[in-house]
């Protein structure tokens, strides 16, 4: 993984526990929690991630 970052050449690395749930109010802490678990895949259940 760390091999794979460096050759994205992003500007910044983050994890979840950097991400600033109060500057982006509709995104769901408690949701994106639960998905970090990956628990939907031991469940055989669908996700589906939708953007701008």
């Amino acid at each position: 993984m760390r091999s794979r970052l460096q050759l994205a050449h992003l500007p910044f690395v983050k994890n979840f526990d950097q991400f600033d749930f109060g500057f982006q109010p509709s995104i769901d802490e408690r949701q994106i929690r639960e998905l970090r678990t990956l628990r939907f895949i031991h469940e055989a259940s669908n996700v589906i991630f939708l953007g701008p």
